[in-house]
């Protein structure tokens, strides 16, 4: 940043020609992985539903259902996430116009 009273700097605030397609092989892997955990963690909670349903213990019993719950609120955590990286990875390139948009910050 420049001193008060000092030379102004600009700021660009989007690249002038943005990526044609965000998606690389980074992206896939990190889909592929989020999918992979989600997996886990849905399994891990089907454990925990089929343990709670044959245990005879209602404290254990309940602390499996409880178990079951987190195990599927991970899962749902990740079904997010994964969305929104699905998200930044299907964004299509901006139109043209955007170009003639003021690319300083702050205005002047």
């Amino acid at each position: 940043m420049s001193e008060p009273g000092g030379p102004k700097v600009s700021v660009a605030l989007m690249p002038r020609k943005p990526p044609r397609s965000r998606v690389t092989k980074l992206g896939a892997a990190t889909l592929q992985q989020l999918g992979d955990r989600i997996s886990t963690c849905q399994e891990r909670a089907e454990q925990c539903r089929e343990a709670a349903a044959s245990e005879v213990d209602e404290r254990v019993r309940q602390q499996l259902l409880d178990l079951e719950q987190h195990w599927q609120q991970l899962a749902e955590s990740y079904q997010y996430v994964e969305s929104l990286e699905r998200l930044l990875l299907d964004q299509r390139p901006l139109p043209p116009e955007v170009d003639k948009l003021p690319k300083d910050y702050p205005p002047e």
